[in-house]
Parts: structure tokens; C-alpha cells; sequence
């Protein structure tokens, strides 16, 4: 909803209706953040386009509030979020912020549009063309194929829960047929910083399952025997303590 030029995110909440204005955000930001980013208002696909346009008005409005009202200044690098719907629109919001002193930007609304690698990589590229070399971050898209690939566009940073997700659920990137059935908190860990790795395409301290999963794997029902992974584990964390 829009207040006083504003966009106000209105979101459910377990007692009713919680609401989000920039001026909350900024201020929990300002407290706790090293790194803020303004409130965007999502723009799914399908939207209306007098709807989208206005989402996206709202987005630089708020965008802009929070430049020229921040508390620690340039002491708290802010990235303005860009929601568009398409090439042309990516660049039009881009070109609007563009021209004022935030440290960075950060694309939001792609996840729903992840599919569309071509779409992805236009909107990118359309921004790139307005913000020259700042920082381009961008939201939700985690998988390694595609980080892969927003990297080598030049985007800077990324962010995704989904290597978090993947590691509770006992699952690897780099072995997608293969399931650890009841991972330990450390296996979770492990795992976790596998998948995160595999995302960055960069190594890992904790790479000792990576000679591990090198070996047959004994399968039951499509997973792996967690007995023997178990000692494996341990064997691994034995020679990394030993090491340190």
C-alpha cells in the first residue's frame, strides 16, 4: 500500500497483519546490519502492468527515503533493490536510481522468473548498463549452475538459503542422486559447507568428504548406508584434528 508517497509492505503475521515501512526497516538495519538494503515491493509475473509500474514507483520512492535519511551515512554501505519485470523496465528502474550515491545494487523478483535463463541474464545486463561498475547484488537465485553463470555476467554477490536446506535434508549439489538418511548437526554442517562451495565454485577447509564420496557408496533404498558414513565421518574429523 502507498503512504504519504511511500510503499508500506503489508505481510501476515501470526496476530493479524504485520507492517513494514522503510523507516522500520532502515532503523533495524542501522542497529544491526552491516549492509542495508531499501524496501522493495515483488513484482510476480503476470502482474497487471498499471500495477507492476506502480510497484516499481513505489520501490524507488522508498529506495530514495532511505538515501537521504540515513543515521550513520556513508558508515552503512546501502544497496538499492531494483524490481522490474522485463529488460526495459530493469533498466528504467536501474536508470532512476542510478544517479544518486548508493554503494550498490541488488535485483529482487527473479526466483519466480528463474526458469527463463534468457529473461534473467537481459535484466542483468540492462541494469548493468545504467549502474557502471558498483556492486551488483543479486536475490534468491542460489543453485551452482546458475551462480555460475550470474558470476561470470559480473554480477557480484548473490544470496539463497537453499544449501542450508539441501544440507538438513541430507543432500549434495555436487551428488544430486545421493541422500545421507538422518544427518548429524556436524553432518548438516559438512554439508552445508560442501553446498556452499559447489555455489561459489571455491574450496571448502572442511573438503575431507570429498576423497569419501570418491568411493563406491554402498546404497539401501537409494541411499547411502549411514553406518559406513558414519565412520568415514569420524575418520575425517580424526585427520583434521590430528592436522590442527
Amino acid at each position: 500500500m502507498e503512504e504519504h508517497g511511500l510503499g508500506v509492505l503489508e505481510v501476515p503475521a501470526h496476530e493479524g497483519i504485520e507492517r513494514l515501512h522503510p523507516a522500520e526497516v532502515l532503523d533495524f538495519q542501522e542497529t544491526h546490519a552491516d549492509l542495508a538494503f531499501t524496501l522493495d515491493f515483488p513484482i510476480p509475473p503476470q502482474t497487471d502492468p498499471a500495477e507492476a509500474a506502480r510497484r516499481q514507483e513505489l520501490t524507488i520512492a522508498n529506495a530514495l527515503w532511505a538515501l537521504n535519511n540515513r543515521r550513520r551515512g556513508a558508515g552503512l554501505p546501502l544497496f538499492a533493490c531494483i524490481q522490474a519485470w522485463n529488460e526495459k523496465s530493469a533498466g528504467r528502474c536501474a536508470s532512476a536510481l542510478a544517479a544518486h550515491s548508493f554503494s550498490g545494487f541488488a535485483i529482487g523478483g527473479l526466483v519466480p522468473r528463474a526458469r527463463d535463463i534468457q529473461l534473467i541474464e537481459g535484466m542483468i545486463e540492462a541494469v548493468q548498463g545504467e549502474i557502471g561498475d558498483r556492486p551488483l547484488h543479486v536475490f534468491g537465485l542460489g543453485k551452482p549452475e546458475l551462480v555460475s553463470r550470474l558470476f561470470d555476467l559480473g554480477v557480484d554477490s548473490v544470496d539463497s538459503f537453499s544449501y542450508v536446506k539441501l544440507a538438513a535434508d541430507g543432500r549434495l549439489w555436487e551428488a544430486p542422486d545421493f541422500q545421507l538418511p538422518d544427518p548429524t548437526p556436524t553432518d548438516r554442517l559438512h554439508f552445508a559447507l560442501r553446498n556452499l562451495a559447489a555455489a561459489t565454485r571455491s574450496r571448502t577447509p572442511l573438503s575431507t568428504y570429498s576423497g569419501f564420496l570418491a568411493r563406491p557408496l554402498t546404497k539401501s533404498a537409494g541411499t547411502v548406508d549411514s553406518t559406513r558414513w558414519r565412520k568415514g565421518s569420524r575418520m575425517a574429523n580424526q585427520s583434521i584434528n590430528h592436522t590442527d
